[in-house]
């Protein structure tokens, strides 16, 4: 191929090869140097100076040239580049190629992508001094001879490293192959270079040949991928809740999980040997039932019990999500939960395990109530396939009270924004559940309504329970927003870096609401400060931290908080802030609070008397007994009185039961005010009472309180607008002087309290005689 270097500054040539000479018809290549192109008109000095700007620029230009070296003209395709010059300054290369010749079409063609094809090619000596470069290595590079030292192979190479690793492998004979950070005319990129030792085809020298392709993007991009990861494993390796990652038979646990299991991450490096420390009476049950979810590809939430390192059993709630590469875990202790369940739920069977959950169901219909979208488990409770259910109404697919109540619903939703109601669903195979639907009216970024999302879940099982925890939401949209509970993170300086819907609608506000406000801006000071200082022991401790806090609403309740904050750092150890997860168990606490009531009044019934409030026989008979074993530790006395009303019988059968009940309660009070309050009054049955009387001094003190007694139930009682007039015998026993036992001295005074009421006695308090 003819190639010389014309010096347009001085119209000289500067050199040509023998086929230039040819070409040109010069014997010589100093008579061709010599050869003087002063002579040329305004036009052609135009062309040059145009052309000067064009080659500087990295533009090659090609024309179309005929020549006279024998007297016949020979016409040529010439491509012009720009080239340094030793003096540092322009010149004009020339590659001609001769259309008459008859030339190899592969070369033509080879030629022709050297010049168009967006590879970067460049040939350089051994010695790092560049020989050519295609137009795109120009345009990325300049011109050959342009950069001086900083032209020479490898020098556009960012990094001495990879500049060594090229030179290295050329020595080895090798090839050169990798991704390089490169500075280029457009900046800093990426490129692969391809690099390699092969012959010069003018001059037959070995030289190095560059082939360099941008791949800029493709790199960031692989750059983005690995950052996005390490974020994610991070995330999840800080998780306050405990996650794992299931790789084949791989398993490896988050710093939670290990909390929760109490083993470290190598201590259950398998499935195999997960399963075995996990569930050692049921590990191949577990790791078949396991096997079998995986087949299936479905989400799994399930309670297990686990049997922690430490020997404790624990009971966990878990869920796995598998992908094609992998599973995802979520492990939360539920033990507390349960137990409370179990204690509200005892008198109940005890519900079966938990089998797979469902996942909720959720559809979109348009404004006329049109289903547009919606998900499998829809369609499982429609009983209709994809095709047969999109496209049609509620009144397509179910009875006419059902599509028109729900109907009435989406209109709600789509007037107000929001609707939640409760029904039960039937399904196909007979089955029935309690759903509750929330819908939200969706609209369009000018606010128009397009129609209602609805989201409809299985609440039969919170109803049974009712401090039932919400069950997690699948890991559909990742792992923080697949959390039910509020999820936040701040930063050092206490300002919310990012929160979750849940934790947004503490305050009624959207998350992006509170991204970048601080605490102050959304609670009380107190609660404030509360904050305050359970975030700086986080930050003082260096570990996970629980509290509990009360959380005021927008509608003036409160919330009762289960909070768990933890701190993150970056990958170089740097504190960036604390993650935290707040849970609601406001429920929880009111169920724990009527549990406790509940006891507390089954206890007073079985002790007390349901009309009267007194003491019953069996309370009565257990501080009797008290009394009686405190009277032989002091070697005091005890006094019984058994006191029965008079004229009782008589209110009953003229005024009625009712009546009777009112005497029975005024006739307790008056017996209670008679007394002191260490002494004790039950009732016995009917209208029979008995009194215990501790530390008396003889029958004196015992026969003073009787007849207070006898003298406050000879009072009227006032009785739908009469008075009924009882009285009361009353019989009086002492211990240890008229018995050793409660029994006998009980009935001591029931003998003394017969006696008083003897029609020919007219003593209403009798003190118990051995010889009556």
């Amino acid at each position: 191929m003819p190639v010389w270097l014309f010096d347009s500054e001085s119209a000289r040539m500067v050199w040509a090869n023998r086929a230039a000479l040819d070409l040109w018809g010069a014997s010589t290549l100093q008579e061709f140097l010599n050869r003087d192109f002063t002579d040329m008109s305004d036009a052609t000095r135009t062309r040059l100076a145009t052309l000067a700007r064009q080659l500087a620029a990295g533009e090659p230009v090609i024309d179309q040239w005929t020549f006279y070296p024998n007297g016949q003209p020979v016409t040529a395709r010439v491509r012009r580049t720009g080239m340094v010059l030793p003096d540092g300054r322009l010149g004009m290369l020339h590659e001609a190629v001769i259309i008459d010749q008859p030339v190899d079409p592969s070369t033509l063609r080879g030629v022709e992508a050297l010049h168009h094809t967006s590879v970067k090619i460049s040939l350089f000596t051994r010695d790092g001094t560049p020989l050519m470069r295609n137009p795109a290595a120009q345009k990325a590079f300049g011109p050959v001879g342009l950069g001086g030292e900083g032209d020479r192979l490898a020098s556009h190479f960012l990094h001495e490293a990879d500049r060594r690793a090229l030179l290295d492998a050329l020595d080895r004979g090798d090839t050169f192959s990798r991704f390089v950070e490169v500075v280029t005319r457009g900046g800093r990129k990426w490129h692969g270079v391809d690099a390699r030792i092969t012959t010069d085809p003018v001059s037959g020298a070995l030289v190095v040949l560059m082939n360099e392709r941008d791949v800029t993007e493709q790199v960031r991009a692989e750059q983005a991928v690995r950052a996005s990861e390490r974020r994610l494993a991070r995330m999840v390796e800080l998780l306050p809740a405990g996650a794992a990652y299931v790789e084949g038979e791989a398993v490896f646990l988050n710093r939670a999980a290990e909390s929760i299991t109490g083993y470290a991450r190598d201590e259950v490096p398998s499935l195999d040997v997960w399963c075995r420390v996990a569930f050692p009476k049921d590990h191949e049950d577990i790791r078949r039932r396991y096997d079998a979810a995986r087949a299936s590809g479905a989400p799994v939430s399930v309670e297990l019990p686990i049997l922690r390192k430490d020997g404790a059993l624990r009971w966990v709630l878990f869920s796995a999500v598998f992908a094609e590469h992998g599973e995802v875990w979520l492990l939360q202790d539920v033990t507390d939960h349960r137990a409370v369940t179990e204690a509200l739920h005892r008198e109940r069977v005890m519900l079966q395990s938990l089998i797979e959950s469902m996942p909720d169901i959720v559809f979109f219909k348009d404004t006329d109530g049109t289903y547009l979208n919606c998900n499998r488990a829809a369609l499982e409770y429609a009983g209709h396939p994809m095709e047969r259910a999109m496209g049609r109404t509620d009144r397509d697919l179910f009875d006419a009270d059902t599509a028109e109540r729900r109907w009435r619903t989406d209109r709600l939703a789509m007037e107000k924004g929001f609707s939640r109601t409760e029904e039960w669903f039937t399904y196909p195979d007979g089955r029935r559940v309690l759903v509750e639907t929330a819908k939200a009216a969706c609209r369009d970024r000018d606010g128009t309504v397009l129609g209602v999302v609805g989201i409809s879940r299985d609440i039969t099982e919170r109803r049974q329970s009712e401090d039932q925890l919400k069950r997690q939401r699948a890991l559909l949209q990742g792992i923080i927003d697949a959390i039910p509970d509020a999820v936040f993170f701040k930063d050092r300086d206490g300002v919310l870096r990012k929160v979750n819907r849940a934790f947004a609608a503490w305050q009624g506000k959207t998350p992006d609401a509170m991204v970048g406000t601080l605490c102050h801006e959304h609670w009380p000071a107190e609660l404030v400060e509360d904050i305050r200082r359970t975030d700086a022991a986080v930050y003082a401790e260096d570990r996970p931290c629980r509290n509990e806090e009360f959380v005021p609403q927008p509608d003036g309740s409160t919330l009762c908080v289960e909070m768990l904050k933890a701190p993150i750092r970056d990958d170089g150890g740097e504190l960036l802030g604390l993650v935290g997860i707040g849970r609601d168990i406001t429920e929880r606490k009111a169920a724990e609070e009527r549990l406790r009531r509940s006891e507390a009044e089954k206890d007073h019934l079985a002790h007390h008397d349901a009309l009267t409030g007194l003491p019953n026989r069996r309370l009565f008979f257990d501080r009797l007994t008290t009394a009686l074993a405190r009277a032989d530790r002091s070697q005091g006395t005890v006094a019984l009185l058994f006191i029965d009303l008079d004229k009782f019988k008589a209110v009953n059968d003229t005024l009625g039961h009712s009546a009777g009940d009112v005497v029975l309660r005024v006739s307790a009070d008056r017996i209670v005010t008679c007394l002191r309050k260490a002494d004790t009054v039950a009732r016995m049955g009917g209208d029979e009472f008995a009194a215990i009387l501790e530390q008396v001094h003889g029958e004196d003190d015992a026969r003073a309180v009787a007849d207070k007694i006898v003298e406050a139930l000879a009072h009227p009682i006032r009785i739908a607008d009469q008075d009924v007039h009882v009285g009361a015998s009353i019989g009086v026993a002492l211990y240890p002087q008229h018995a050793r036992d409660a029994g006998a001295l009980l009935a001591a005074a029931d003998t003394a309290m017969y006696t008083a009421k003897q029609p020919d006695r007219h003593e209403h308090v009798i003190l118990f005689s051995p010889t009556r």
